[in-house]
């Protein structure tokens, strides 16, 4: 039972950013944020690129949702 009470005072948090190309600046600041992939004209992205930009999307739509709810509610 002790251990339940010490557990939050033993592991460190560890905080994931997932943003979009609107705060790409945002990576210098915090060392655990994702952004997707961008290609460019001349290098497409590879199947991988594509699968790791949809895996974050995939979050981030999860997270505007959450967001949207609160602001419909005014919660935020």
């Amino acid at each position: 039972m002790i251990l339940f009470k010490l557990l939050p005072l033993l592991a460190k948090p560890v905080r994931v950013q997932v943003s979009d190309f609107t705060i790409k600046f945002h990576n210098k600041i915090h060392e655990n944020s994702h952004l997707p992939k961008k290609k460019s004209k001349y290098h497409p992205l590879t199947k991988i690129q594509k699968k790791e930009n949809r895996q974050l999307a995939k979050q981030r739509v999860a997270i505007e949702h959450r967001n949207a709810y609160l602001k419909v509610f005014k919660l935020a």
